[in-house]
């Protein structure tokens, strides 16, 4: 049995409704052996040897909940660096948190995946998405007309499947460091500081470059590590050693009301 979901037309920006069609098809097998309900060309779509297929077509209009946009404007300073909140959208499903930061130095400094935080009352996600909107470190110097936060600054927006589930509810946003991206090059001493750190640990790592039809990079290549020790957590050991990770914490909180 299977289930498609289309959607014919695309709701005008003011609709209440999306139109959508549910098809719910079911293959019967006229044969008894095993294998033998197989397709039979990749051109005929639902068609199936030794199969008929059944369809139950249904015409539907969802309600659409659109975006609840809130624009709080809150700051946090933390070990020196601000971060501000700048505005949310938030969905009975979604949440899309807009930031603007401060940077530790001019490198490729974003939010930690791990420890990017959003809950809406009893229930919590972490980050899923990841946007860069400005940073002139890197060319981009359009300022979004949300961002508020004067200076050379980092502007974002993340993800996170969670929503407001049509009722009132505490929301808190909190950002547990910044993760700065490896480079292609390290600097060798840096290197080389970063691996008697860590061969103090029992770890071994190596940084490599390579090259090929498709282009070149570099990166980590794990030699040795203490048994049990998963390759994630060498991998972060050797960006904490490499001083690729902040660590500080920024908090927003505040309540929201769909309704």
């Amino acid at each position: 049995m299977g289930i498609c979901l289309a959607h014919p037309a695309s709701p005008g920006s003011h609709s209440r409704y999306y139109p959508t069609r549910l098809t719910i098809y079911r293959r019967h097998q006229s044969h008894p052996a095993p294998g033998v309900c197989r397709r039979a060309a990749p051109s005929d779509g639902l068609s199936y040897r030794g199969c008929t297929a059944q369809f139950f077509t249904f015409d539907l209009d969802l309600p659409v909940y659109p975006s609840m946009v809130i624009t709080p404007g809150q700051s946090s300073i933390s070990e020196g660096l601000e971060m501000r909140l700048e505005k949310l959208e938030i969905t009975p499903s979604f949440t899309k948190a807009y930031l603007c930061y401060q940077k530790p130095s001019a490198a490729d400094w974003s939010l930690s995946w791990e420890n990017t935080i959003l809950k809406i009352g009893e229930a919590q996600s972490r980050m899923t998405d990841y946007s860069l909107v400005l940073d002139e470190d890197y060319g981009m110097q359009e300022r979004p007309e949300w961002a508020s936060l004067p200076g050379r600054v980092r502007c974002v927006w993340v993800g996170f499947t969670l929503g407001h589930d049509n009722k009132p509810a505490k929301l808190s946003l909190a950002i547990n460091g910044l993760d700065q991206s490896f480079p292609e090059m390290i600097p060798a001493d840096q290197l080389q500081a970063a691996r008697q750190a860590l061969r103090q640990q029992g770890i071994e790592i190596d940084w490599v470059t390579f090259s090929g039809n498709g282009g070149g990079g570099a990166g980590p290549q794990i030699t040795r590590k203490p048994e049990g020790m998963s390759d994630e957590e060498v991998l972060r050991l050797f960006s904490i050693a490499l001083g690729y990770q902040f660590p500080a914490t920024w908090t927003f909180t505040l309540e929201i009301n769909p309704n």
